[in-house]
């Protein structure tokens, strides 16, 4: 299962309209940002559209519709300059998300070079960071669906999102000429029903966020009950260590000294995380028996930043 991580900056950033399509290839294309110290991310073209494919809504897609969706992608964040002002540095910042990118077809390889400042943004997790899986985010239906999607996740381990209703306008993009009632009916109501529907026979995810509910905060004004200043939304809390275990339990890692390499469970938490492998080499595996109980070791990280870095290693491992 692939994950997504960046700095909780980015959630507050103003990004360009993308559509639900778009955002999902903007998410594969961080989540391989991630786990690379350059700035210049190169990968397989043919992988990352086959990777594409495998998200349940690209299942009955030509390749050449991914492709048009990837190239209209990058038009868009090519072209696109993020503006913004830190308030604790009093500094006002205006940049391009990405300097370049470029298909080889020769290679079939893809260059993606981050500008900077955005790279910057994208790794630092001094203010905390956002991660949530790639697969989950990509199931969502509407635009609208997803920004609230990752704008929660950056909250998901207390359950608590408090936002003015002039920064839920601009980070949800919604257009000028909506009342209130407009909000409710388009935005929170969809958004809402689809990140906290109760799963049935036909539907098997998860519910991203368990008890969601979102409550409007109201100051001095005319009319009932006041001017909605902000909302506020609850949900069930979700560990860090949760997230972890629902991508990776289960996982089988890629190593030239043993023939199996299998994620058991993962628990604790920083310095002191514990993950279970069971680990069974070609000379040893007739000694084990049905569950492996002989090949069961346990291996301490001391952040999860470190785990996801070795099981993204061994995961891609040729």
């Amino acid at each position: 299962m692939e994950i997504v991580k960046y700095g909780n900056v980015l959630n507050v950033m103003p990004m360009p309209k993308l559509y639900a399509k778009e955002m999902d290839i903007f998410m594969q294309v961080i989540s391989k940002m991630q786990f690379t110290d350059k700035q210049e991310l190169v990968f397989d073209g043919f992988e990352f559209f086959k990777e594409l494919k495998k998200l349940p809504q690209n299942k009955e897609q030509s390749y050449e519709y991914l492709f048009e969706a990837f190239s209209e992608f990058a038009g868009k964040i090519l072209g696109f300059k993020i503006e913004y002002y830190d308030e604790p540095t009093d500094t006002q910042y205006a940049f391009v998300c990405f300097d370049s990118l470029k298909f080889d077809y020769s290679t079939s390889k893809v260059h993606i070079h981050a500008q900077k400042d955005f790279y910057n943004i994208i790794k630092n997790y001094k203010l905390g960071f956002t991660s949530f899986e790639l697969l989950e985010f990509a199931d969502l239906s509407s635009t609208y669906t997803k920004i609230l999607y990752r704008l929660l996740k950056q909250f998901r381990t207390t359950g608590l999102c408090v936002i003015s209703i002039e920064k839920f306008r601009e980070l949800m993009q919604v257009p000028d000429s909506y009342d209130m009632c407009d909000i409710d009916a388009r935005v929170l109501k969809q958004a809402i029903k689809e990140l906290s529907a109760e799963r049935n026979l036909l539907n098997q995810q998860r519910i991203p966020f368990k008890d969601l509910k979102c409550e409007k905060i109201k100051g001095g004004g005319r009319g009932r009950g006041g001017i909605v200043k902000g909302l506020k939304f609850t949900f069930k809390k979700e560990a860090t260590i949760d997230l972890l275990n629902k991508a990776y339990k289960g996982l089988i890692l890629n190593t030239a000294k043993y023939a199996l390499v299998k994620i058991i469970e993962i628990s604790g938490d920083e310095p002191n995380i514990e993950v279970k492998f069971l680990m069974l080499d070609d000379n040893k595996i007739s000694k084990c028996d049905a569950n492996g109980e002989d090949a069961i070791i346990t291996l301490t990280f001391e952040s999860f930043e470190k785990l996801e870095r070795v099981i993204a290693y061994y995961k891609n491992k040729s």
